[in-house]
């Protein structure tokens, strides 16, 4: 998210400098949710529909991180970023949730003109676990909050492989668990499983 310059100045006149934050280096995990019908709707040039898709979305990722403590950083429309902190087991836990909530949306099919009579999911997402920088950085016009690293550089790749509906987790994300054989349990209780071991990543499935 960035904030203008002339609403940094009359924060600051009113409260000193909240901006001048130095990033500090904690370990998150990270959510990076794709809406699958993003690159199609653009291609057709169906702005209209491609602006309320992308509305609704950001809706959507906003409570389901609000719901589980977790903070929406950024949402370039095709693609958003979320970030949970706290105790790594806890933030991993969280974060599942949050995406197999996310994993469950559907929505009606559409093509120009007409709506088929089936849904699909609406998200492909990506979990990643890591040390990263979170603060606020370029504080000279423009002040942008967000959570930077290798964790999060990871999840933007990985959700590209992601189909509508799938979970893609790393190992990172895995080990943030404290015990791989804690996370058997975390999946099973949110109604997942694991479907793939991809080497350095899981991808998982819900029954539907």
């Amino acid at each position: 998210m960035t904030i203008p310059k002339s609403i940094i100045d009359e924060i600051r006149s009113r409260r000193g400098d909240p901006f001048d934050r130095s990033p500090e280096f904690i370990p998150i995990c990270v959510l990076v949710a794709r809406v699958a019908a993003y690159d199609k709707l653009a291609a057709d040039g169906r702005l209209q529909t491609l602006s309320e898709v992308v509305s609704r979305s950001v809706d959507e990722l906003a409570e389901s991180a609000e719901r589980e403590d977790g903070y929406l950083e950024e949402s370039l429309g095709r693609v958003t970023q979320v970030v949970f902190t706290g105790p790594q087991p806890v933030q991993a836990a969280a974060a599942l949730r949050a995406a197999t909530a996310l994993a469950e949306i559907t929505r009606p099919t559409e093509s120009p003109g007409r709506t088929i009579g089936k849904t699909a999911p609406v998200y492909g997402i990506a979990l990643t676990a890591g040390l990263c920088a979170r603060g606020t950085f370029g504080r000279k016009n423009r002040a942008i909050g967000i959570s930077i690293g290798g964790a999060c550089a990871r999840a933007y790749r990985i959700v590209e492989s992601a189909g509508p509906g799938e979970i893609i987790l790393d190992d990172a994300f895995r080990r943030a668990f404290e015990s791989s054989d804690a996370l058997l349990p975390a999946l099973q209780a949110v109604g997942a499983m694991y479907a793939v071991d991809e080497g350095t990543c899981f991808r998982v499935v819900r029954p539907r």
